[in-house]
C-alpha cells in the first residue's frame, strides 16, 4: 500500500512537468478544492462514498483549458462478504481510492446574468489506485487501473477571482472494464487578471500644425491722366482736334469713379489781367461742360478754375509761346490696390 503523502507529491510533480506551451501562455490559473460523491461500478464490490480533491487548471484561451487534479475517497467499505469463496469479516476492511487525472476542457463562453455562467465539457486520462486494508483483496481486485474520463460542468463566476463549479464525470477503467461516476462541487480561486492586458501604446507623434497660408500682398498703384488742350486767340471754344483728348479724360473718370478733377484755364499775356482771368475761366468751364453734357460725368466730380495769364509755361514774346500759354489742363490721379498671393514655401 502506498503512503497517502505520495499521491499529492505525484500531483505536484505532474503539474510541474505539464507542457511548457500550456503553462507559458498568458491566462488564468484556477486552484479548485472540491468535494463530491464517488459512485463505483457494481463489479468493484465497494460502497459509493464521499470524495474530496484538488484541481489545478490553466485556461489557455477564452475557450480552452487544461486541468490536473487529484481526488481521494477514503474509508469506503467492501460490499460482498464472500470473495473468491472466502468468508471474510469485511466490516474491518476499508478501501482508499486515489486518482490522478489530466483533462482538456472546452468552454462554451459566459452567458446570462451579466456573463456569470460558463458551461464546459472535459475529457482526459487518469490513473486510479485502490488500497485495501486486507492484502488478499489488494491482489484480488487489481489495485491499479488506467482510465479514460468524459464529463461536463458549469462554472458560476462571483467576481474576477472567485467562482464555484458543478461537475459530473464518467470514468472508464481500461483494465477492469468498469465505469465509475464522479459528481463534485468545488470553489475556485483564479490567479491572474481575466481581462486582456492593456498594451502600452507609444504617445502619438506630435503633429505640427500646417503653416498658415501666406498673407497676400496688397500692391498700390497710381494711375495718372493729364488733359492738356490749347485754344485759339481770344476764344473759349474747344477745337475739334482736341475732342479725342476730352473723351480720353472722360473714360479715365468713368473707370475710376472716385476721382475728382480740377480743370484749370490759362491765357497768354495779351490783354488786361481782369479780362484774361474771365477768359481763362470760360475756357475751363467749356471743358467741364463737355465732360458733363457729352460724356455724362457727374457735376460734383468736376470743378473749373481760371488763372488768367499768371502761370505761363512758355515765353509770351513769341507767337509760338503765346499759343502754348492759351491752354486748359487737368491732372487726374487714381490709386488702385491689387492683391497678389504669396508663393507657397
Amino acid at each position: 500500500m502506498n503512503k497517502p503523502g505520495r499521491i499529492p507529491s505525484l500531483l505536484l510533480a505532474a503539474m510541474a512537468s505539464a507542457p511548457a506551451a500550456v503553462m507559458a501562455d498568458p491566462g488564468q490559473f484556477y486552484l479548485t478544492p472540491f468535494v463530491g460523491w464517488q459512485q463505483f461500478d457494481k463489479s468493484r464490490n465497494i460502497d459509493d462514498h464521499v470524495t474530496w480533491g484538488l484541481g489545478g487548471e490553466y485556461q489557455i484561451s477564452e475557450h480552452w483549458g487544461a486541468e490536473l487534479d487529484y481526488s481521494e475517497a477514503h474509508g469506503t467499505r467492501v460490499r460482498n462478504r464472500e470473495i473468491a469463496g472466502l468468508d471474510l469479516d469485511l466490516n474491518k476492511v476499508d478501501v482508499n481510492v486515489r486518482r490522478l487525472s489530466l483533462d482538456g476542457i472546452f468552454y462554451f463562453g459566459r452567458h446570462g446574468w451579466d456573463r456569470v455562467f460558463e458551461p464546459y465539457l472535459k475529457a482526459g486520462v487518469g490513473h486510479s489506485r485502490y488500497n485495501y486494508s486486507n492484502s488478499f483483496l489488494n491482489d484480488h481486485n487489481k489495485t491499479n487501473d488506467t482510465d479514460l474520463d468524459l464529463g461536463a460542468g458549469i462554472r458560476f463566476h462571483f467576481n474576477d477571482h472567485w467562482s464555484t463549479r458543478l461537475e459530473a464525470k464518467a470514468i472508464y477503467e481500461t483494465r477492469s472494464y468498469q465505469t465509475n461516476g464522479l459528481y463534485t462541487i468545488g470553489v475556485s480561486y483564479a490567479f491572474g487578471a481575466p481581462a486582456k492586458r492593456a498594451v502600452a501604446l507609444p504617445p502619438p507623434a506630435a503633429v505640427e500644425p500646417p503653416p498658415p497660408p501666406p498673407a497676400p500682398m496688397v500692391l498700390t498703384k497710381t494711375e495718372n491722366m493729364r488733359l492738356e488742350i490749347t485754344f485759339d486767340f481770344n476764344k473759349a471754344v474747344i477745337r475739334e482736334q482736341y475732342m479725342g483728348e476730352v473723351e480720353r479724360a472722360a473714360n479715365f473718370l468713368k473707370k475710376y469713379p472716385g476721382v475728382h478733377a480740377v480743370i484749370e484755364g490759362h491765357t497768354d499775356s495779351v490783354g488786361s489781367d481782369a479780362y484774361n482771368l474771365k477768359l481763362s475761366e470760360r475756357r475751363a468751364e467749356a471743358v467741364r461742360n463737355a465732360l458733363i453734357t457729352r460724356y455724362g460725368i457727374a457735376e460734383d466730380r468736376l470743378s473749373a478754375k481760371g488763372f488768367g495769364k499768371s502761370q505761363p509755361i512758355a515765353s509770351n514774346d513769341t507767337a509760338e509761346g503765346r499759343a502754348q500759354n492759351r491752354r486748359v489742363i487737368a491732372s487726374m490721379k487714381a490709386e488702385t490696390k491689387q492683391t497678389v498671393p504669396q508663393p507657397q514655401q
